[in-house]
């Protein structure tokens, strides 16, 4: 990852990390954590707060009462729920490409919280850890970022191969001596995220290659591709990647499966339309 070390150095200055992510998904694994750990932590920031306040008032929670503080929040959509508004308000801030890049400020972010919210789903119906999953999924692409801050013709130097994602990794590596997903691997690294986690992004396009988090990864992997079947891509809808056979097999689902995950993906994204923008 010597070439991704290299990149991230160059731009790391510019990314805000995330801080409460990292330490909320740490707090959630802990059995003696409560709700007011988790009030605490999310209040040390104002502006987060802010925002999962306005969101948690939106009409896709229906609350029947407005919720005006953090702990009401926590108490009333439950800490998994509130830790992934948080998780998507980060990851808004951190997945806006820089100006001139060539893609709007809303496409790569429509795209990972698609694909986060189908890796959720398929990680709720195998039992595994949705929090986990929808953190991946969400930050998959991360490396992208990082590859627009250095080359600014990046979006529209891989428009043309976005919609094959071996093709793409192939040019990344070919052209800058790694790819995104090595990338958001390693920047993922230094802000103290999960390994699992950080294993999950770097392979996000290799699931078999995450070794004891190849499920993390498949979820992802299959996230991504279900996020381009609902129109969440970069302009092109692909058919099935060469990977797909390696990630289904990992998750023990079939091609049906994965396009019930399309329907279920799309109806969900339709009631959230707007939510984080």
């Amino acid at each position: 990852m010597q070439m991704a070390d290299q990149y991230v150095d160059k731009v790391h200055h510019l990314l805000p990390a995330p801080c409460v992510v990292p330490q909320l998904l740490q707090l959630l694994n802990k059995p003696d954590a409560d709700n007011n750990d988790i009030v605490k932590l999310i209040s040390h920031d104002p502006s987060l707060t802010a925002n999962v306040l306005r969101i948690s008032n939106s009409a896709y929670f229906a609350a029947a009462t407005s919720i005006t503080s953090m702990d009401e929040a926590v108490a009333r959509l439950g800490s998994q729920q509130v830790y992934r508004l948080v998780v998507a308000i980060s990851g808004a801030m951190l997945l806006a490409p820089p100006k001139n890049s060539g893609s709007t400020a809303d496409e790569l972010l429509d795209h990972s919280i698609a694909t986060a919210v189908a890796a959720q789903l398929m990680a709720k119906d195998a039992g595994d850890d949705e929090s986990l999953v929808f953190t991946a999924g969400l930050l998959h692409d991360l490396g992208k970022i990082v590859l627009a801050f250095v080359s600014n013709d990046f979006y529209k130097m891989f428009q043309d191969v976005e919609s094959d994602q071996s093709a793409l990794i192939e040019v990344e590596r070919k052209l800058m001596g790694t790819d995104h997903a090595e990338i958001g691997g390693c920047i993922l690294l230094r802000w103290n995220f999960p390994a699992e986690l950080t294993s999950a992004v770097q392979f996000h396009h290799q699931p078999g290659s995450a070794l004891a988090h190849q499920r993390l990864a498949a979820h992802v992997y299959l996230g991504n591709m279900v996020a381009y079947l609902v129109g969440q891509g970069y302009g092109h809808q692909p058919s099935m990647p060469r990977g797909d056979s390696e990630a289904l097999t990992i998750l023990n689902l079939t091609k049906d499966d994965l396009q019930e995950y399309v329907n279920k993906t799309s109806a969900q994204l339709k009631t959230m339309k707007g939510l984080f923008h």
